[in-house]
C-alpha cells in the first residue's frame, strides 16, 4: 500500500501546489527528508523550506486523518528536527569556497562570530571542520570547543508562542538548579504584578 506522503509526492511538484495543502505539506516534508540524506546540501533552499514548513504548520495537516499536532511530534516521527536543519548550517559553514557573512576582515582575536570561528577551526584543525562539513555538530561553537578554542556558553532563547517548549528551553540551557531559580523569580514577579492590579 502507497503512503500518504508517496502518494502526495507522486501528484506533480511540489511548487505547482497550493502552499499549506496537505499535498504540498507531504511534499514540503519529502524534501526537506531527500535533502538531508543527501548531504550534498543546498543549505540555503532546506532553511528556505523549514521556514515555509513552519509558516504554513505542516503539523497540523498531516497525516490527513490524525495529524501530528506538534511540530515536536513531527520531528520526532520523523527524524527531520531543528537539530538537523542546526547540522546542516555548520555543514554549509564549513564548505569550501563559502563566501564569509562578515563585512571587512577585522576579525578579532576571542571573536564568537561564525566565520572568525571556522576560520581558526580551519586553520588549527582541520579534522573538526572535515566533521563540520560531515553534519556531526550542530553549532559552530560545538565545533570550535572540540577544536580546544575557548567560547563562552551563550544563554540566549528565542521566545515564541510555545510555552512549554520554551520551558524546556530554558531548563536545557540553565540547568535544573538554575532554571529552579527561575521559576521562583518568576513566580515572584507574577505575585507581585497581581498585587499591583
Amino acid at each position: 500500500m502507497i503512503s500518504e506522503q508517496d502518494q502526495a509526492s507522486m501528484i506533480g511538484p511540489r511548487d505547482m501546489k497550493e502552499p499549506g495543502d496537505p499535498a504540498w505539506c507531504w511534499q514540503t516534508i519529502s524534501a526537506l527528508q531527500t535533502m538531508w540524506k543527501g548531504l550534498e546540501l543546498d543549505c540555503d533552499r532546506y532553511v528556505r523550506i523549514w521556514a515555509e514548513a513552519e509558516e504554513h504548520r505542516v503539523w497540523e495537516k498531516v497525516p490527513y486523518d490524525a495529524p501530528y499536532g506538534t511540530k515536536d511530534a513531527m520531528l520526532e516521527q520523523l527524524a527531520l528536527g531543528d537539530d538537523a536543519t542546526a547540522r546542516a548550517r555548520v555543514a554549509v559553514q564549513a564548505m569550501p569556497g563559502r563566501k564569509s557573512n562578515r563585512k571587512g576582515s577585522n576579525q578579532r582575536q576571542g571573536s564568537t562570530s561564525a566565520d572568525y570561528l571556522t576560520s581558526r577551526i580551519a586553520r588549527d584543525r582541520p579534522d573538526v571542520l572535515e566533521r563540520m562539513r560531515q553534519g556531526e555538530f550542530t553549532s559552530v561553537a560545538a565545533a570550535a570547543r572540540e577544536a580546544g578554542i575557548n567560547v563562552p556558553k551563550s544563554k540566549k532563547v528565542m521566545v515564541s508562542g510555545d510555552k512549554e517548549r520554551l520551558a524546556k528551553t530554558i531548563m536545557n540551557i540553565f540547568g535544573p538548579e538554575e532554571f529552579r531559580a527561575f521559576a521562583e523569580v518568576v513566580a515572584r514577579l507574577t505575585m507581585e504584578e497581581q498585587a499591583d492590579d
